[in-house]
């Protein structure tokens, strides 16, 4: 239910899609730590941890971003390329939490682009893009 709350064309995320999910995350070890991520939210004060100095991340990072994630909001993102130093941020108009069930034709090129270091479009240059299988270029390299 949560899964398909998050996603406004529910026809994204099938019956089958949804099995699938559900018993990744029944297998042995496997929900602890999504649950372990939740707990450390409550159990530590986030604000206080985040006056910290904390390290810059080196690795280059692609940092994709649904602007209608009904969880999360934008102004999380303000303030990461301080603590990133090869960021790439893409926002993703109308799309939800679960970027890439929502929107895969937006999200797949993204992240194809990024991965072959080619330069990260920006949604608006996506529209109308149909989703597809990765490159071959890209297969090769996984």
């Amino acid at each position: 239910k949560a899964l398909r709350d998050m996603i406004p064309d529910k026809t994204l995320l099938t019956d089958e899609d949804l099995k699938k999910y559900r018993d990744n995350i029944c297998l042995p070890g496997r929900i602890t730590p999504m649950l372990n991520y939740y707990r450390a939210m409550i159990r530590y004060d986030l604000a206080k941890q985040s006056r910290k100095k904390l390290p810059i991340i080196e690795t280059p990072t692609l940092f994709l971003w649904g602007e209608k994630d009904v969880a999360l909001g934008k102004e999380l993102t303000y303030g990461t390329d301080r603590y990133v130093k090869d960021l790439t941020l893409r926002y993703l108009p109308g799309i939800s939490h679960l970027a890439q069930q929502h929107a895969p034709n937006l999200v797949n090129p993204m992240i194809e682009a990024f991965l072959t270091n080619h330069p990260v479009p920006e949604a608006r240059d996506l529209e109308g893009v149909v989703a597809s299988s990765p490159s071959p270029e890209l297969r090769e390299g996984l």
